[in-house]
């Protein structure tokens, strides 16, 4: 009860200067510490780097749900994503809902990406993030994600996104600009290590670290450290014929620990 009370009086502070939520899904993601803005090929990139959406070369429906971020299952969030692969790129569209009946936010979101060359590709999502407060009424806005990969070598891949560049504020609700920016690096077959950091204006850079190890032919094992919240994080991954299961979880240096999977299927 007490950390509701904490978390709901920043929300309610807060309000009429941004709004910043839980919009970064995906349970590898959060394994890894949001270290992987990179290669991070699955389908919840559409929410983070957008541009790793292209490398999806089939039809696939993920399902992400973080059930009570540390222990509040008021604030309980879920995401949904649908990835079409088309001749010219790859189309995706996405959803979040986050809150209760006194805090909510929604998200709507459509995304492009395409590998414009051997070495390059490029996304971009658009969305209508909405907001509601019980007693306080309710607002939209509008912004854009737009990212990028560069494969530097076979085994070394830069990644870059950008969040919310539009400075305007609409109802009340301005959403945060930050920068993400990450390496992949591949020591060995199925074995990753991610570098990356992000820069939020206004506060210091966090920097992130994560290691993925292929623990059987379809388990993957997790790990991952940041700071600007110090936090550290692990998990698990299965990828199995037409579906990948992904768990993770995460501590926080003040509020504990929380937890989150996601589900993906491949439909052809």
């Amino acid at each position: 009860m007490i950390k509701f009370l904490i978390l709901f009086s920043i929300f309610f502070q807060f309000y009429n200067r941004f709004v910043y939520t839980q919009t970064t899904p995906g349970a590898k993601h959060s394994a890894l510490s949001y270290s992987d803005v990179a290669n991070e090929s699955d389908i919840f990139s559409l929410f983070n780097n957008p541009s790793n959406s292209a490398l999806i070369k089939k039809r696939q429906v993920g399902f992400f749900y973080s059930p009570f971020p540390y222990g509040i299952k008021e604030l309980a969030t879920g995401h949904f994503v649908y990835n079409e692969p088309l001749p010219f790129g790859n189309l995706a569209i996405g959803a979040m809902i986050y809150g209760f009946e006194l805090y909510s936010e929604n998200r709507f979101v459509f995304g492009y990406s395409a590998e414009l060359s051997d070495h390059f590709t490029f996304g971009i999502s658009t969305f209508y993030h909405h907001v509601k407060i019980k007693g306080y009424g309710n607002g939209g806005t509008y912004n854009i994600n737009m990212g990028g990969r560069i494969k530097l070598h076979s085994k070394l891949l830069l990644g870059f996104s950008i969040h919310n560049p539009f400075r305007f504020i609409k109802n009340k609700i301005e959403l945060p600009l930050y920068f993400n920016m990450g390496i992949s690096f591949e020591p060995m077959h199925n074995t990753s290590i991610y570098f990356a950091f992000m820069k939020e204006l206004n506060f210091p850079f966090s920097y992130r670290v994560g290691v993925e190890y292929p623990l059987i032919d379809f388990v993957y094992l997790r790990v991952g450290v940041q700071n600007n919240p110090n936090s550290y994080s692990g998990g698990f991954g299965i990828q199995y014929s037409f579906f990948q299961l992904n768990y993770s979880i995460q501590s926080h240096i003040d509020l504990g620990f929380t937890h989150q999977a996601d589900l993906i299927l491949t439909l052809n």
